[in-house]
């Protein structure tokens, strides 16, 4: 297991060897970080204060750059100092390293922070100035780009209300560090899309021990906030947690310091470990389910920040590579994109957020599947071995829930079941225009609905940004009659029963009922490369054109368009694509007048019309493509083509690198070497060199 420490106060007296204002023994940061390394601990963010606190920090990122990274912001104690020199000129300094250190490449920054609202410590600076402090920053931040560290304590209600109309201009989202707050605050910070983080002083009560519990994994952080917030092993509320920890290096008290050794009470990022075995102790999973978390969590957040100037990578561009043609699509930056919507009633397949699920989890759920179809359907887990974690029986009212902060102004969403692993999906109901704005759904499960192992898929089309296909699959036994131990969303064991795989299944329904089920519409489609070649159009909810037995809402428009024949496509939608793209009229393929009426097909709309685009300035520049050494290089013409998923996988790379494809609409990340394709980018949001930054 490996640790990345996403809190560190470095510039704090006590790494210096300072208690109590006396000078005890020399500085041991170095040793600090050895034990850490020794610890599993391979990574360390050092938490920014104050302006000279970054000085500081910065010394130290230089003289450790393999294993520290930096912040850079001013902390809530120190609001006050950025308004006691003439106007504006602290945070004019502030502004001045962060573009010296931003057009560094790599550079030592990693997030914008230690910012936000302490309403426990107002001697040091009162509501109003803090608040000030805070939008100042903010604006700073937008500049920046980079992801947020911040700071909340007694005072969520406010820090909401200042942050939540800056986040839709801070793409890369940001860390709730340190939080000790509750279970129904940490799900508001949560719900904008932010991670949390946690170390001992959020393990404090039964109040924070509930919140530590329910933090999904994908927004879930470790740290130790040293040299303070220490995991206390002798409180009885946690202590059985820690039991199979490692062993800590020897200490010694501050006036007896031996280098090499701890100090007593001074906590280090050695002891993340125990924050790790809390928490997975709290939400009954395994430590290594957490740590990976953890892991992947804070490095696509904060590693590999590499913020170079557009006009600096040029000059790198011209005078180190001599192809044409081509982008480089490496980068080494860790990022995320915004927290999109999932499914977490029922726990679809390999769901980070079902913890009694075996196997392997994606953390990368909230994605959307890939345009070039290569995860259709099910996010490529249909032929997962059968597990199901609910039976519903024919005719039953049945509940959806989702979770997630980014609606992209709703959309249209459908409700299917698959009793072929995905060959054939049915349409049991079909909600448009305000889908996914609410959380909770209720649907009916069809009477005559076959008995046996299905896939239940909930499948959306955002109104705004990026034109994606979000799916994501359950596995339920309908009826009861299969002999699975199945463990529904709220944790329940229902029963025993043969596994059996889906194409193997018996059915016990009658052929007229069967005839009733299949003449169901099958799933719509678009945005996947699949039968149609249908996409959405930015803007419009789509309205599907075989809604099924049950439509809540009604879109205006069709909302897509498709460039061949496909099952889910009726005659209407002959009409209804010509009627929405009247400037793509002319290449659509029209009926013939000798065509009967009742055998008129969709329009054909030629793929010429909506082919997507190069949107990077410099590739349109470069000529035509050209062999490149590097195999990690992709033409334009490769991402129009949607290769870009197909290629990736075959490179090898470092872990927590970034690769963009050539158009900067979709990426992946390197975990243990190995390249995943995590989807697109957030909406308003462009993948370059290693960035993923606000669209210009």
């Amino acid at each position: 297991m490996k640790f990345f420490d996403v809190a560190v106060t470095f510039t704090a007296d006590q790494f210096q060897g300072i208690y109590r204002g006396k000078q005890y023994h020399e500085p041991d940061f170095a040793e600090v970080l050895k034990r850490a390394r020794e610890h599993g601990c391979e990574r360390t963010m050092l938490t920014t204060m104050t302006l000279e606190g970054a000085k500081q920090n910065l010394q130290a990122v230089r003289e450790f750059p393999a294993m520290c990274k930096m912040t850079l912001g001013v902390h809530p104690y120190h609001a006050a100092e950025i308004y006691g020199q003439p106007e504006s000129q602290y945070l004019n300094e502030l502004r001045e390293l962060g573009e010296t250190l931003l057009a560094e490449s790599p550079s030592p920054l990693a997030a914008f922070g230690e910012i936000g609202l302490d309403y426990e410590y107002l001697d040091r600076a009162d509501k109003e100035t803090q608040q000030r402090a805070f939008r100042d920053q903010l604006e700073l931040a937008v500049q920046f780009q980079l992801p947020l560290f911040l700071h909340v304590r007694e005072s969520a209600k406010d820090f909401i209300s200042i942050i939540k109309p800056f986040l839709p201009r801070l793409s890369r989202g940001g860390l709730v560090h340190s939080f000790a707050g509750t279970k129904g605050e940490m799900l508001q910070l949560v719900e904008l899309g932010l991670d949390i983080s946690v170390n001992g002083i959020s393990f404090r009560t039964d109040e924070q021990l509930e919140m530590v519990r329910n933090i999904p994994l994908n927004k879930l952080q470790l740290e130790t906030d040293a040299p303070w917030c220490e995991v206390l092993s002798n409180d009885p509320k946690i202590a059985g947690y820690l039991e199979t920890a490692k062993p800590l290096p020897a200490s010694r008290k501050h006036n007896k310091f031996v280098l090499g050794q701890m100090v007593k009470t001074r906590n280090e990022s050695c002891t993340i470990e125990r924050v790790g075995l809390v928490v997975a102790g709290l939400k009954g999973v395994a430590m290594e389910e957490v740590a990976e978390a953890a892991w992947n969590n804070s490095s696509r957040m904060f590693w590999f920040v590499y913020r170079s100037q557009y006009t600096n990578f040029a000059k790198t561009l011209n005078t180190s590579i001599t192809m044409k043609g081509t982008l480089i699509l490496s980068g080494l930056l860790a990022t995320t994109v915004s927290a999109h919507m999932q499914l977490n009633k029922p726990y679809p397949i390999r769901s980070p957020l079902n913890k009694d699920a075996k196997g392997e989890k994606d953390y990368s759920y909230t994605n959307p599947l890939s345009t070039s179809g290569s995860d259709y359907p099910c996010k490529g887990y249909a032929n997962d071995a059968f597990e199901a974690v609910d039976t519903w029986q024919p005719g039953s009212t049945q509940e959806m829930s989702l979770e997630g902060s980014a609606t992209h102004d709703g959309g249209s969403c459908q409700l299917s079941l698959t009793y072929d692993k995905g060959k054939t999906f049915k349409v049991i109901e079909s909600i448009e225009g305000d889908c996914p704005i609410a959380k909770k759904y209720q649907f009916d499960v069809p009477s005559d609905a076959p008995t046996g192992d299905a896939l239940f898929a909930w499948t959306w089309f955002n109104k705004v940004g990026n034109r994606e296909m979000y799916m994501n699959c359950a596995m339920i036994t309908i009826g009861g009659s299969s002999n699975h131990t199945v463990v529904d969303s709220e944790g329940r064991v229902a029963k025993e029963t043969p596994k059996q795989a889906l194409s193997q299944k018996t059915h016990t329904h009658t052929t007229n009922a069967k005839s009733s089920f299949d003449s169901l519409p099958d799933l719509f489609i678009a945005n996947a490369n699949q039968a149609g070649k249908c996409v959405t159009v930015e803007g419009q909810a789509v309205h599907f054109p075989k809604p099924g037995p049950k439509l809540i809402g009604k879109a205006d428009g069709p909302g897509y368009k498709c460039a061949d024949h496909a099952p889910f496509l009726d005659d209407s939608s002959d009409s209804a694509t010509k009627s929405s793209n009247t400037s793509t009229s002319t290449s659509a393929t029209s009926t013939t007048s000798t065509t009967p009426k009742s055998e008129k097909k969709p329009a054909v709309i030629s793929t010429s019309s909506f082919t997507t685009k190069a949107i990077s300035k410099i590739a349109q520049a470069l000529a035509t493509p050209s062999v490149a050494a590097d195999s990690r290089v992709q033409s334009a013409e490769d991402s129009s083509n949607n290769q870009f998923v197909d290629h990736v996988g075959q490179w090898s790379c470092h872990s927590g690198e970034i690769l963009c494809s050539p158009d900067g609409l979709t990426f992946a990340m390197c975990t243990n070497g190995k390249p995943i394709f995590m989807g697109s980018v957030a909406a308003g949001t462009i993948c370059r060199w290693g960035a993923i930054t606000a669209r210009q």
